[in-house]
């Protein structure tokens, strides 16, 4: 059985997106910015200074959530190239990645989650490399390419 105070109130959450869709230029890693919330229950992000950052304000355990739609263009000389994802802590440390081959000219979607332990103000960002020799774009829009953290219950 569960606490009663365990399943009461509003979880802590965010949600964020990218309003235009975003060009990964070949050769050059990127931290992703997400200028859009569909929710933030927790304050964990901002839409005007590091938008591309969720921050966590409370220690605890936390699942990330990325999932990117990702158009590659054509030319160049591949058919296809493995395009890396990670999460990212603190600008510095890569606690999680994922590589994923993307064909030219084809819609790919990229997907990753991960639980952490995080002190407070940790934050997290989603990077992407790609090296296909022409440019790769994410998808916008709130249904389609997104980054997410919940806090979960329990204690640290």
């Amino acid at each position: 059985t569960y606490p009663i105070s365990q399943l009461n109130g509003t979880p802590q959450v965010a949600v964020v997106y990218a309003s235009g869709d975003i060009t990964v230029t070949s050769g050059v890693g990127l931290v992703l910015l997400w200028d859009a919330e569909t929710l933030d229950t927790g304050g964990f992000h901002s839409t005007s200074t590091n938008t591309g950052r969720l921050t966590v304000t409370t220690a605890g355990y936390y699942r990330l959530v990325t999932s990117i739609v990702v158009t590659a263009g054509s030319g160049g000389s591949f058919a296809a190239v493995n395009v890396t994802i990670r999460f990212q802590k603190n600008g510095s440390s890569n606690i999680r990645q994922v590589y994923v081959p993307v064909i030219a000219s084809d819609l790919t979607t990229l997907f990753m989650s991960e639980v952490v332990l995080a002190a407070a103000d940790d934050y997290y960002e989603v990077t992407i490399t790609q090296s296909s020799g022409v440019n790769l774009i994410v998808e916008s829009g709130n249904s389609i390419s997104a980054f997410s953290i919940e806090k979960l219950n329990g204690t640290t």
